[in-house]
């Protein structure tokens, strides 16, 4: 693992409760970092999980289509497996 993963804000409140990092070395990573503001682009994405069922689900994009069910393989039958191990019946 990289240093960088135990300020990851994903786990950073564990690992400041299991000491691995402190306050002042978290505030010392924090002051750190550049100032980007007015640097990035914002996207507007659709959060499914994050919707409540009364709303409106919007534009599909191709990311949010399903993909198509697979129907599962039958299982081979025992006369396969007996040609396929090359035994006579």
């Amino acid at each position: 693992m990289t240093e960088l993963f135990n300020y990851d804000v994903r786990v950073r409140e564990r690992m400041l409760r299991r000491g691995a990092i402190s306050d002042s070395e978290l505030a010392k990573h924090l002051d750190a970092l550049p100032d980007l503001e007015g640097r990035f682009d914002e996207l507007a994405l659709r959060q499914p999980a994050l919707q409540r069922g009364d709303e409106p689900a919007g534009p599909r994009t191709p990311s949010a289509i399903a993909p198509r069910s697979v129907p599962p393989a039958s299982p081979p039958s025992t006369e396969d497996l007996d040609e396929e191990w090359g035994e006579d019946s």
